[in-house]
């Protein structure tokens, strides 16, 4: 039975046991040695499946959420907008409303982007407001922007699947840009939006 047991056990643990215990009966010394080999077994199963591990920051969280809904709502474009671009004065009241910030829609015309609209999202409780913008040929782009009070964070790029993100935080909102669109492409559209979104501040 002994043998058997210390079969379960990791050798260098019974050795560790054996070593700092020396006066425990061996029986003890097994008992011992199992409880530390079932602990051990515990952590390694909660670490495997992420349990204890360390939640994804809010900020982490919306760029992930973005990545994936974002192309799903691109290609419905028969509902692609709430409020379209014609009503232009409703849908930035309608956003001021939900998100609690001033802005002005920003102008991407001359990049090649129309202003088609927006909508009002939901992402852990947050509204996140949605500025459309159609290109022929590519899917549609997304300025994104919800409440978000946290360090700010510099602009990065994120690559995913189907999308690629450009985001930053100024410590009060979080800003994303969203589009199977270039790198290159994506800064020049940050400096425009940043610029932009500040006009109706």
């Amino acid at each position: 039975m002994r043998r058997t047991v210390l079969r379960d056990v990791p050798p260098k643990l019974v050795a560790t046991i054996q070593r700092d215990h020396p006066k425990l009966p061996v029986r003890r010394r097994l008992v011992f040695a199992l409880a530390a080999s079932l602990l051990l077994g515990v952590f390694s199963f909660a670490a495997g499946y992420g349990i204890g591990a360390r939640p994804d920051s809010a900020y982490e969280a919306l760029l992930t959420d973005i990545a994936q809904y974002h192309p799903i709502y691109a290609r419905d474009t028969a509902h692609l907008v709430e409020i379209p671009a014609s009503r232009i004065n409703d849908l930035e009241a309608w956003i001021k409303e939900r998100t609690g910030r001033e802005f002005a829609v920003p102008d991407l015309f001359s990049t090649g982007f129309d202003f088609t609209g927006g909508r009002v999202l939901v992402v852990n409780g947050q509204s996140v407001a949605q500025l459309l913008y159609a290109r022929a040929g590519t899917m549609p782009l997304g300025i994104c922007f919800t409440a978000l009070v946290g360090a700010p964070q510099p602009q990065r790029i994120d690559h995913h699947s189907e999308v690629n993100l450009l985001s930053w935080s100024d410590g009060h909102y979080a800003y994303v840009i969203v589009g199977d669109v270039a790198d290159s492409m994506l800064r020049a559209l940050a400096t425009r939006v940043s610029a932009e979104l500040g006009r109706g501040a």
